[in-house]
């Protein structure tokens, strides 16, 4: 049995496929998964048997029409028996029109977007959440015949496997920074409206270092993200580490694993941190809301630090946090207290 899985961004919402995938495997055993995805997400299905990435570059090797069509006549010689796309993109969908005409049965993923957009401004406390993506996922396999129980929400069943050697190599590596308090700070994200103000998070990461057995490690990539981390890394550059200086991709999910707390925005780090079993993953909600059917898969709502919907009711002002703040003040973030995460992290 041979299944095609279409997903090619965001890095969060791949990640969130994992759950699903080792319960289809739970319950079919002999299924093969083949992952059509960006080529920089594969390490995080690493370890998992019967699972293969097919690492996908639309710039690089199949732009436009013609290189979804060739594509397409790559991907039919694995003679898949079903296609489920479970990203829905105007990429996904020619892609699985091409499928389509050759015969193979394909299966996609209502995103539920005419529900999400409704709920834009118009969440009270008492608004029943809309189904999680990992539920969405399932309910895919689910039409296209698999078998699957309920998903499991603990990381040992569901999440990133992380080897028993990843997990010594990486003690190994980080047994020089002698603490027990180790905490993880992920202050970025895709969309710049879904991130604290940097001087919050300077004030958080100094208020942090006022316990001196604390020891911080920063996630972040790219040029912009790296001037900000090399600046909050001056407040104490013998207890601030940059992660992806001293790891790569694969380690940084290993490093996860062992860190005390996870500090993110709503963002991949979040869905991550989690997967790979952070007991503490605290999460800092702005522009979006958890309702909409991306709240952390394993501890729910318990750990989200946001400003109530009835405090701030044009909450959630956007599905996916990329659109301009109407009200140009940024209240959603600018209103958040560090002393609420501080207290997140001690509780």
């Amino acid at each position: 049995m041979r299944i095609l899985i279409i997903r090619f961004s965001a890095l969060g919402d791949v990640v969130l496929i994992i759950p699903v995938i080792r319960e289809l495997l739970r319950n079919n055993p002999k299924a093969q998964i083949f992952i059509l995805t960006n080529s920089r997400f594969s390490p995080v299905f690493q370890n998992l048997e019967n699972v293969h990435v097919l690492p996908f570059n639309a710039k690089r090797d199949f732009a436009g029409i013609i290189g979804l069509f060739m594509l397409f006549l790559k991907l039919n010689e694995y003679k898949f028996d079903s296609i489920i796309d479970l990203h829905k993109s105007l990429r996904s969908r020619i892609l699985s029109f091409f499928f389509t005409i050759k015969g193979y049965k394909v299966f996609s993923i209502d995103k539920g977007r005419s529900m999400k957009k409704k709920l834009l401004g118009k969440l009270t406390s008492t608004t029943n959440p809309l189904e999680h993506t990992t539920e969405r996922y399932r309910k895919v396999f689910l039409n296209a015949g698999y078998k699957l129980q309920n998903l499991i929400s603990d990381s040992l069943f569901s999440g990133i496997v992380i080897s028993e050697s990843e997990k010594i190599n990486i003690s190994e590596k980080v047994n020089y920074y002698q603490s027990n308090k180790k905490i993880g700070l992920a202050p970025f994200s895709q969309n710049k409206l879904k991130e604290l103000p940097f001087r919050k998070i300077n004030e958080l990461v100094k208020c942090l270092l006022n316990s001196r057995d604390t020891f911080i490690f920063l996630f972040g990539y790219g040029e912009s993200e790296m001037e900000q981390m090399k600046l909050i890394q001056e407040l104490d550059s013998k207890r601030i580490f940059i992660s992806s200086e001293l790891f790569n991709f694969r380690e940084e999910l290993a490093l996860m694993s062992t860190l005390s707390t996870m500090i993110t925005m709503d963002s991949a780090n979040m869905h991550m941190a989690e997967l790979c079993g952070c007991s503490n993953v605290i999460s800092v909600w702005g522009p979006t809301h958890s309702a909409i059917g991306f709240s952390p898969f394993i501890s729910g709502i318990k750990n989200i630090i946001e400003i109530p919907v009835d405090k701030l009711s044009c909450r959630p002002c956007s599905v996916f946090g990329n659109k301009p703040c109407h009200r140009g003040d940024h209240a959603c973030m600018e209103r958040i207290e560090v002393k609420s995460i501080l207290e997140k992290i001690n509780n």
